[in-house]
């Protein structure tokens, strides 16, 4: 059975979904569908990254991951961890398959007839890798992505990490661009492991808590999430809601973040 996963900007409203579902199940039988998200704000380029970074890699050998958000003319077939992923050669294959080590191949699209490029080029290349076809056979070897971007990451300055918010969840958790280990390193070569983060209304966060606390109360709190990255969360409630206007911020904004080091000022 071959296992492919859909993450899309396509949402629900609309009969793309069903309409890529009802083609693939015909053309590629016992397929197992696997839906990561298709809420992904239109053409968030960082959020997808993000996501699919975390969600994909744990899947078995040989499946394929399907990415159809933000469409460029060109298309690539990339190989890594003995997975499959077709996603169009704009940012996100740069800055998802950051410093691992993948196999680049390009598609051929001058014979596609229309501009749903997931149904009309994916799916005959997911039929073809289950038919067990090479990629070498099935696009043209190339050495790098025509679009290429590095990953936003923290910057070390003299006393404070500049952080930026690089995806934000359904419960409103703002991820940072720092792991709890990058953190700790940090942390490990200062005269103390004093920190402070100052949240809105002046409120200071002085420690790592566990992101799920037994209080009602409205605290905002410094957790690392399921990615290993360090995340602001508010207990019992949204951060991003009550600390930003999440609607105003713009697609691919990376909200800066202050993690200043020694023991906050009084």
């Amino acid at each position: 059975m071959s296992i492919v996963t859909l993450t899309t900007d396509w949402g629900y409203k609309d009969f793309y979904l069903g309409k890529f579902k009802g083609r693939l199940i015909s053309e590629v039988p016992n397929v197992q569908i696997v839906d990561i998200t298709h809420n992904i704000k239109k053409y968030d380029i960082n959020a997808t990254a993000f996501i699919t970074q975390n969600a994909c890699f744990d899947f078995p050998t040989n499946t394929i991951h399907l990415i159809d958000v933000a469409a460029m003319k060109s298309h690539v077939l990339v190989v890594c961890n003995e997975q499959y992923f077709l996603c169009s050669d704009n940012v996100i294959p740069s800055l998802l398959f950051y410093g691992k080590e993948i196999e680049i191949y390009s598609l051929k699209t001058s014979d596609l007839k229309t501009n749903f490029i997931a149904l009309d080029l994916y799916i005959p290349i997911i039929k073809m890798l289950y038919e067990g076809k090479k990629p070498e056979q099935i696009g043209e070897r190339q050495v790098s992505f025509a679009n290429i971007e590095r990953p936003c990451r923290f910057a070390k300055l003299n006393d404070y990490i500049e952080c930026h918010v690089i995806h934000i969840d359904n419960y409103g958790n703002a991820t940072l661009d720092i792991t709890e280990e990058e953190f700790k390193s940090i942390l490990s070569n200062q005269p103390t492991n004093d920190f402070y983060i100052v949240a809105a209304h002046g409120t200071c966060i002085t420690q790592i808590s566990p992101l799920i606390i037994d209080k009602d109360d409205c605290i905002p709190i410094l957790g690392v999430s399921s990615s290993g990255f360090l995340q602001l969360a508010l207990s019992r409630s949204s951060y991003i809601d009550m600390f930003h206007n999440k609607d105003m911020i713009p697609s691919n904004m990376q909200i800066p973040i202050h993690i200043y080091l020694g023991q906050a000022k009084k």
